[in-house]
């Protein structure tokens, strides 16, 4: 789906494939070396391997339980979102989202645009109840964001995080029904 970032830049959401490994382990190693709100560590990130990176997003590719969208601005990988299944049959309704936008493209709307089309997929997925993820307690602009789409946060764990630098961050643990079942 072509849209058009605040600069002019035409921006493209679409379904990640193998051919986007490269590109998109590249991205996401940019992505953790700009900012502290991601899991992790800049040295854990340029750890991966092209090979581990192919692994990881095998599940995604031609998939209907799982979903993974990517970003890009003139053939550059920018962001992306995940959503994956769990596996176990007790939790087979949830769906744990992962989400991440490049520092020079955030507050340009990437990450809404992300959120939406995600939420439409998932909307869409009548095996998908309940989407959750954990967020550091700090990242007041993503919170905003999932407030906007609707997730509610539901527990939070302190010191969960410890940064590089030895500071602590709490996580919280957000979530949303998608498909409100009866009890």
């Amino acid at each position: 789906m072509l849209q058009y970032l605040p600069t002019g830049q035409a921006l493209t959401i679409r379904p990640l494939t193998m051919a986007d490994a490269p590109a998109l382990l590249a991205s996401y190693q940019k992505a953790v070396s700009e900012t502290d709100m991601l899991l992790l560590t800049s040295s854990e990130s340029q750890s991966i391997q092209l090979a581990m990176e192919e692994e990881f997003i095998r599940p995604f590719t031609n998939s209907t339980r799982h979903l993974y969208l990517v970003a890009e601005v003139e053939d550059d990988i920018i962001g992306g979102v995940s959503l994956k299944r769990r596996s176990v049959q007790k939790q087979a309704h949830l769906a744990d989202l992962g989400i991440f936008v490049r520092k020079p493209f955030q507050s340009m709307g990437v990450g809404r645009r992300l959120m939406t089309a995600m939420l439409r997929w998932a909307e869409s997925n009548p095996h998908i109840e309940i989407i959750t993820f954990e967020v550091l307690a700090n990242n007041e602009k993503a919170i905003y964001l999932y407030h906007h789409f609707g997730f509610e946060i539901n527990g939070k764990v302190p010191q969960a995080i410890k940064q590089v630098n030895g500071d602590y961050a709490d996580i919280l643990i957000m979530s949303k029904i998608i498909h409100a079942k009866p009890n």
